[in-house]
């Protein structure tokens, strides 16, 4: 499977200064994967050093696979609070 980073992924990275590898890193080793049943989309979590503090990291992504590609949508950092919610709300389920 081919890793592609979307234009809005790119462009979050720049407006939020995440560094490049940061989704790669989210994606090859999650602390959290979730299936996102509001976009259809999967969902991985993970602690890294952010904006001065240990941040939950958290990408959105979708198979292609009849092309082999893995495409990450987005990036942004999640309170524990916010997972906990989502969860509760049953927009997140573990995978």
């Amino acid at each position: 499977m081919r890793l592609v980073y979307s234009d809005h992924l790119q462009k979050r990275l720049r407006e939020r200064k995440f560094p490049q590898d940061f989704p790669r890193k989210v994606f090859y080793k999650p602390d959290q994967k979730f299936a996102d049943i509001q976009s259809g989309r999967s969902i991985s979590i993970k602690k890294l050093p952010y904006s001065g503090k240990i941040r939950h990291i958290m990408i959105s992504f979708e198979y292609n696979k009849p092309n082999k590609i893995i495409r990450i949508i987005t990036i942004h950092p999640e309170t524990e609070e916010e997972i906990a919610k989502r969860l509760k709300k049953r927009r997140y389920v573990l995978r």
